[in-house]
């Protein structure tokens, strides 16, 4: 039997929070030592005020771990089906500008693809990068937490620090 813990670097970022219509970005992770990353948020209960609201969901970049020098970056994605069915939207590119998830996407999952070796090559030394999550202002309960996955260039059961 393999130890997961010993092949994927994960690293939680956001606990399971109710933020209603307030953004929320996750700290930043640094993709230097990471040959894919991944963020993975997991939505429990969304409630809105209207049938069309939603969350935002963008990938920003920088070449500092901190605010202020970020960058949108595009990204590849998947959304789950709903809870108890191994189920998968197809993998989407979403633009800089994000993609949207739905008031009616109670208890799925995102998944977020990120490309290191492409965000490095692309923004001249962009090694961090972070998830922000902006749900619409009628939102009442919007119900998440995120973490990363990482798959580290170098195996070991102590990792070098991604965040």
């Amino acid at each position: 039997m393999n130890n997961y813990v010993e092949y994927s670097n994960i690293v939680p970022l956001v606990g399971p929070v109710d933020t209603a219509a307030t953004a929320i970005a996750t700290p930043f992770v640094d993709m230097s030592n990471a040959h894919s990353l991944a963020f993975v948020a997991f939505f429990g209960a969304i409630t809105t005020g209207t049938a069309d609201s939603n969350i935002t969901v963008t990938v920003e970049a920088s070449s500092a771990a901190s605010s202020g020098a970020e960058v949108a970056v595009p990204f590849v994605y998947r959304l789950s089906g709903a809870v108890g069915a191994n189920t998968w939207g197809a993998a989407t590119t979403a633009s800089t500008a994000g993609m949207s998830v739905a008031s009616t996407d109670d208890n799925k999952i995102l998944w977020v693809e990120i490309d290191p070796g492409a965000m490095l090559a692309e923004l001249a030394g962009a090694q961090y990068v972070r998830m922000v999550l902006t749900p619409t202002a009628d939102h009442t309960a919007t119900l998440f937490g995120v973490w990363a996955e990482l798959a580290p260039r170098y195996r070991q059961v102590t990792y070098v620090s991604a965040t």
